[in-house]
């Protein structure tokens, strides 16, 4: 860490005999403190100083990005043992166009961009050499923040969170985060989730837990009662329940005019991360009792020629389904199989008697969701730009 200040300015101090009891007005109006060419800590820095027998006591103002924030700190230290403790705490630290938060977000490597909202820190550091331990807590109070999460916009994310450092961080207690918003390709909203555990340092990388993970989605829902993640393993599995989802909002994400359908799907998709790839074994969804309709209009342009085919282009022209399942495979290639199957019957058909359908779907579940999610952004830029004030 390098520090460098153009002056120090000591308005006020007294030094009484050998209890080494000292006040002090200091006013540092030009500090940097650099590490790796990073701005931590930039322009003025005005603290209260007192000093009595083991106490050292600092109070004042720091600028930490754009923002100025109240800065106290607090050591405790016995010179003969050389133990002692030191507490820093700051009000709401706003992410408004923060560098320096953003520079520090670049060095760790993870593909976050904070945009706005808040947090406040307390941290406290405590040592004994006796023992070779040193200790931290910090508690991180982030309110209302939004950003991106690799190319994933999220909307007003609050947490209260606990860790402790032991040679490795660890979450002290359960708490709760939740997020207004979203946006994957398929918008999630109102996401709650409880961190039953989360620990980092200790080994390579993080592993937590997360108990009931839920999210709206597509006019349904989305949950999972435990969801244990170790990504120091090769493979960490959980299931997704799907519940009530939006046919209609379903088939809406493949973009295609072609296509309408009606109905509600309950599922489970059992997940699997393979070396931090996910993959879906024998997943299903299945259609409510209600039933619903599916209509593809351009289906007779590509199968000519064959006369079953034909029959098959004639009843899903207006196909009315009692039932509806489909089989939920998705590759480490990220290609996604619906092995799908219908029962029902087209009232406007030649054929006016139940049948059985059954076809597959494939597409890529990642480009899917791309297209998807780049079609959401660039509305909502157009959005912003028409109902900007003048």
């Amino acid at each position: 860490m390098e520090f460098a200040a153009s002056r120090v300015n000591v308005h006020e101090y007294i030094f009484v005999n050998d209890k080494q009891s000292m006040t002090a007005h200091l006013s540092i109006p030009d500090m940097n403190a650099k590490r790796k060419g990073v701005l931590i800590i930039g322009s003025e820095l005005h603290a209260h100083v007192s000093m009595n027998g083991e106490t050292l006591n600092v109070q004042g103002d720091m600028l930490l990005g754009v923002k100025k924030s109240p800065l106290n700190f607090t050591m405790l230290n016995d010179l003969s043992t050389l133990v002692g403790s030191v507490e820093v705490n700051t009000d709401k630290i706003s992410l408004q166009n923060n560098e320096v938060i953003s520079q520090l977000i670049d060095i760790t490597g993870f593909p976050l961009q904070l945009k706005s909202g808040g947090f406040a820190l307390n941290a406290k550091l405590a040592w004994n050499p006796k023992y070779q331990n040193t200790n931290m807590n910090l508690d991180i109070s982030a309110s209302q923040v939004s950003g991106d999460y690799a190319q994933n916009p999220f909307q007003n994310l609050n947490v209260d969170m606990s860790l402790m450092d032991n040679n490795g961080w660890q979450l002290m207690s359960p708490t709760q985060l939740t997020i207004d918003s979203v946006n994957i390709g398929a918008p999630l909203t109102d996401v709650t989730m409880d961190i039953e555990s989360f620990e980092y340092g200790i080994r390579a990388q993080p592993a937590f837990r997360v108990v009931d993970f839920s999210a709206a989605v597509l006019e349904g829902s989305v949950f999972s009662n435990i969801i244990d993640i170790d990504l120091n393993d090769t493979v960490n599995e959980f299931s997704l329940h799907l519940s009530s989802l939006s046919l209609e909002k379903l088939v809406e994400l493949n973009q295609t005019q072609d296509l309408i359908a009606t109905g509600v799907v309950n599922g489970e998709l059992p997940m699997r991360l393979n070396d931090a790839v996910l993959e879906i074994d024998n997943g299903w969804m299945k259609a409510d009792e209600n039933g619903g309709t599916i209509k593809y209009q351009r289906i007779d342009d590509v199968l000519t020629g064959n006369d079953d085919l034909k029959l098959v282009a004639e009843l899903l022209k207006d196909f009315h389904y009692h039932e509806m399942s489909a089989e939920v495979n998705l590759m480490p290639s990220g290609e996604l199989r619906l092995e799908t199957k219908l029962y029902g019957k087209s009232p406007k058909s030649q054929f006016d008697v139940p049948v059985n359908l059954n076809f597959n779907i494939d597409l890529n579940l990642w480009k899917l969701l791309e297209s998807a999610r780049l079609l959401t952004r660039i509305g909502q830029d157009i959005t912003d730009q028409v109902t900007k004030p003048e």
